[in-house]
């Protein structure tokens, strides 16, 4: 009842929970996971009559307690900072620094799609890519390229990132694979639910040398009309603080900003006393 997100996706995670002294009344709880050596905060409440009672605290380390028994080196804690602005205040005060934030904006689909066709149209007559060029789907393409390419380009740079499974069949209609002389280029990850009213662009990448140019321009334009075709009327994307040109473009389009998902890491002083 305290920590409903936190069970709502992914793995069931472990919790600890804070009881009210001589009393059997449920004060706090906070929910952690493990993956091999390396531990996540997912959640951590306090009811609201408990607070500033140092009950947070403890549940943190209580969590330090049993990530330190499962000989884990790495601890980390995710939190929205739209949604609870008073995180950061908390978990810096127990030891956590924050290292990245995640922007999840959303926008509607039309006023992109017009943008970018006039973008193509202009950057066609460049020609700046060679004849080979050409836009495929996911299946189309060498899912060997695919994998390297988000594991080098995203998920070592950024492991806090949202590792999306591009493999997965959900991505085949309105993801785009820029393919050149048969290898991958560039790429374009959307999925789509149906029944929602958004699609989610979990992933985007593109090799030196096809950057700033067609290319990207290409795999949005052929994205977006795929989502035309389709009816999806909004578009729902992410991005780090340092991919200035996704920031840029969320600031143009008057994207809504929905989620600040920071990541923060524990001292290791914490983990190794």
């Amino acid at each position: 009842m305290l920590l409903p997100e936190a069970f709502g996706r992914g793995p069931v995670p472990e919790a600890v929970l804070a009881f009210e002294e001589d009393s059997r009344t449920l004060v706090g709880a906070a929910a952690f996971r493990i993956e091999q050596q390396a531990a996540a905060l997912a959640m951590i409440r306090v009811v609201s009559a408990h607070r500033r009672r140092g009950i947070g605290t403890a549940l943190v380390k209580a969590v330090i307690g049993c990530v330190r028994e499962r000989g884990c080196t790495e601890f980390a804690a995710m939190a929205d900072a739209k949604a609870h602005p008073e995180a950061e205040v908390f978990l810096t005060a127990n030891g956590f620094t924050r290292v990245s934030r995640l922007h999840v904006f959303e926008m509607p689909r039309e006023p992109v799609r017009e943008a970018v066709t006039k973008l193509l149209r202009r950057a066609e007559r460049s020609r700046r890519l060679p004849e080979s060029a050409r836009i495929v789907p996911p299946s189309e393409a060498p899912t060997e390229e695919m994998v390297q390419i988000y594991d080098q380009m995203i998920t070592r740079a950024h492991p806090e990132y949202l590792k999306a499974t591009i493999t997965d069949e959900r991505f085949e209609r309105f993801s785009s694979v820029l393919l050149v002389d048969g290898h991958v280029a560039a790429m374009l990850i959307v999925g789509y639910e149906p029944g929602e009213q958004h699609a989610l662009v979990p992933a985007r990448a593109v090799l030196d040398g096809f950057r700033g140019g067609l290319a990207n321009i290409m795999l949005m334009a052929a994205s977006l009309e795929k989502g035309r075709a389709a009816g999806i009327d909004r578009i729902r994307f992410e991005s780090l603080d340092d991919n200035h040109d996704t920031l840029r473009l969320a600031q143009r389009f008057g994207a809504q900003t929905l989620h600040l998902r920071d990541r923060f890491n524990f001292g290791d002083r914490l983990l190794n006393p």
